[in-house]
């Protein structure tokens, strides 16, 4: 047997071999499930607070999946898909026998679509151009959590909010009709008695109406009209809201001050001004009753308004210009309002659970928050910071969004020879009294950031209002879960940097424009520099290896040839 043919034998023998070892592998493969997650969050692990309750169930969780099985013309959706799948597969893996997963296809399975209907999952309508017309399609992606008689829903399943949501809706299904309670203290008028058939309306005068709203699907939130010796506040509450304290009596701090010093627990929203935005921004005085007892445990809430150049831009002005036609136009100018402060970075608490990952937070006439510590040895901890170059304003400022008055308001900040970085939320915790249990004790200098129009338009501070609530009733399970994945890594502003390391706004505005235009300038060289680095450095780079592989390989080229021995 000549060796050309045994090496054809061997190389067929090989191929063969490789070809079986490729099919075993596949196969392997769809009865296995694995997943490496290389993501610095472990994004596509479930989480151990997940795992936990599912590994915990004491009944069976049924688990049904609406889903099309023909997505055609929305092909760009099957890798959400697929991950979806993949994670209820490894959460029906976890809980064995306790969970069943179960897919249904509402457009080929006419039961199916009837329980969508039922259930209120509604299917979203894809419209996809081709050749001959447009064709509609109809999407579904929903998902049913049933345990013993109770049933919890996920109308449309986003992959990247899906534990979150899984979890959430597993939790409230756990608690079943024994959801913690959560006490609310404020001088809102309470809700008009439900009427049946007629939509419970709210009145404009209950300003964190949101806030229950977004509390209302973990929590019994319950309005606590009185407080005092004949009211005193239940002692099944997780934790107590009280919102922009006003003209508190004696009493009342007293039925507070018995509820944290048994331990209580209390979110404290204070403001010092009520502000009337229909009014021209006109400012009433606030005597909140609770300066005097927060003193107590060394807590002061200054009237003073924190103005900070990290803040948003509003608009202050309309320019009307005319059209190709002649109409008018109005273009709004907007401008920094360092009144309204956002709280982002370094300003939030990185080691504290309620903040770590949050990406900003929106405060509004924020007032400082000072503690000092005293003879009860609390231990205190900062959420919120404004940023180092912020400043404080007196009570008396005028807080009108005007172009005028903005000018004003940056150019009163100027004449402010202090600059530095303001408490804005300070937690305390610890016993409030000798022999007390520990409490735990929020104080935030702004009421504003959890009200209806806030709390509608920003979505951190939702999840901040969410945290702060799931931390006072010592429910972290869920607080990591619902930022997951969602922390945002913005560029460098090197303007508002420039800017900054100019002094900011200067007592004039001439000399503040200069500051601008030099900030602008700084900017401009920076993405300069950054651009042309960009296109030279990978050639450069290049050129080099290949200088390094050349000059290898003349040295190389120079050695004397050595025959092997035996040859």
């Amino acid at each position: 047997m000549s060796r050309v043919f045994q090496a054809r034998r061997q190389a067929l023998w090989s191929a063969a071999l490789l070809f079986g070892i490729v099919v075993l592998a596949v196969a392997l493969a769809q009865r296995v499930r694995a997943r490496l997650d290389l993501t610095s969050e472990s994004l596509y692990t479930l989480s151990p607070a997940l795992v936990e309750m599912v590994e915990n169930l004491d009944d069976r969780l049924q688990l049904k999946l609406y889903f099309n099985r023909d997505v055609e013309g929305a092909e760009h959706l099957l890798p959400q898909r697929l991950s979806i799948q993949d994670r209820l597969a490894e959460i029906e893996a976890i809980g064995g026998d306790k969970v069943a997963v179960e897919t249904v296809d509402p457009t080929t399975d006419l039961l199916a679509a009837r329980d969508a209907e039922h259930l209120g999952i509604e299917a979203v309508t894809i419209t996809d151009a081709r050749v001959g017309g447009v064709s509609v399609e109809k999407l579904y992606q929903g998902l049913e959590l049933r345990y013993l008689d109770r049933s919890e829903l996920i109308p449309f399943v986003v992959p990247d909010e899906f534990e979150f949501a899984f979890a959430s809706r597993l939790a409230a299904l756990l608690q079943g009709d024994r959801r913690p309670v959560l006490g609310f203290f404020s001088r809102e008028p309470l809700l008009a008695p439900p009427v049946p058939g007629v939509d419970q309306v709210a009145s404009p005068e209950r300003i964190f109406e949101e806030f229950r709203e977004i509390l209302a699907g973990r929590y019994a939130v319950r309005d606590l009209p009185q407080v005092g010796a004949e009211y005193p506040i239940p002692e099944d509450l997780v934790g107590l809201v009280v919102g922009r304290p006003q003209d508190l009596t004696p009493d009342e701090v007293q039925a507070l001050r018995a509820y944290l010093e048994s331990g209580g627990r209390v979110l404290m929203l204070v403001d010092h001004e009520i502000v009337d935005q229909a009014a021209g921004f006109g400012t009433t005085g606030l005597v909140t009753g609770v300066d005097g007892w927060l003193q107590e445990y060394g807590i002061t809430v200054h009237p003073h308004f924190v103005w900070d150049p990290e803040c948003r831009s509003v608009p202050v002005d309309v320019q009307v210009v005319r059209g190709p036609n002649g109409e008018p136009i109005r273009n709004p100018i907007y401008a920094p309002y360092a009144l309204y402060p956002v709280v982002r970075g370094a300003g939030l608490s990185a080691s504290h659970i309620v903040t770590a990952q949050l990406d900003e937070v929106d405060l509004i006439w924020a007032h400082p928050v000072v503690y000092k510590q005293n003879e009860l040895g609390l231990t205190a901890e900062v959420l919120l910071r404004s940023s180092p170059q912020a400043r404080a304003l007196p009570a008396d400022t005028r807080l009108d969004i005007s172009r005028a008055n903005v000018q004003l308001i940056d150019a009163q900040a100027a004449r402010q020879k202090t600059v530095q970085a303001f408490d804005l939320a300070v937690a305390l915790r610890g016993s409030f009294a000798a022999g007390a249990p520990e409490g735990l004790l929020v104080v935030i200098g702004d009421t504003d950031l959890f009200q209806n129009p806030t709390l509608q338009a920003a979505a951190s501070n939702r999840k901040l209002a969410q945290n702060l609530v799931d931390w006072l009733a010592s429910d972290e399970r869920l607080i990591t879960l619902r930022t997951r994945g969602r922390a945002l890594r913005p560029l460098r502003d090197f303007y508002a940097e420039a800017f900054a390391a100019a002094g900011g706004p200067a007592e004039t505005e001439v000399e503040t424009r200069a500051r601008d235009k030099e900030a602008r300038q700084a900017r401009d060289r920076m993405e300069r520099w950054i651009a042309w680095t960009n296109v030279l450095l990978p050639p450069i780079l290049l050129l080099i290896a290949a200088l390094a592989h050349f000059a290898r390989q003349r040295v190389l080229a120079g050695r004397a040839y050595r025959q092997g021995a035996g040859s």
